[in-house]
């Protein structure tokens, strides 16, 4: 989003910042492209739902996105946005999401993602330092 270059030196004392627009180097080169440029979430939190909107950027249109695998009970919306009502008696520690991404241009990329499943309890305790 700020259309940088972040570099270190090797021996990590100097940052260097170069403008850098990839999307547009990524048009003028002509080649078709397909990414997901949004960070998912980490935990998930039992009894809470889980919000996620992905973004995805294509040069061609019609980007669409399918739920490939996942917890019972979460969905994805046509816009890309991931939606699970964590049940309050999750058992598992973790649970595992893939999303296919595609376009119009026949490209498709898989935006897989790991939740570490929590008590909402604990991780408020966690934050206020009990």
């Amino acid at each position: 989003w700020a259309n940088l270059l972040v570099s270190l030196e090797y021996d990590r004392q100097k940052i260097h910042l170069r403008r850098f627009n990839m999307i547009q180097s990524m048009n003028d080169s002509g080649i078709d492209y397909l990414f997901v440029d949004s960070l998912p979430p980490s935990v998930a939190l039992r009894g809470e739902t889980l919000d996620y909107q992905i973004h995805a950027v294509s040069n061609g249109p019609g980007v669409k996105f399918k739920l490939a695998s996942g917890p019972e009970g979460a969905t994805v919306s046509q816009t890309g946005k991931v939606t699970w009502r964590v049940p309050a008696d999750y058992v598992d520690e973790w649970a595992q999401v893939v999303v296919a991404v595609s376009n119009s241009l026949g490209k498709e990329k898989f935006h897989s993602f790991r939740l570490k499943v929590e008590d909402a309890a604990r991780v408020i305790e966690a934050a206020s330092g009990g």
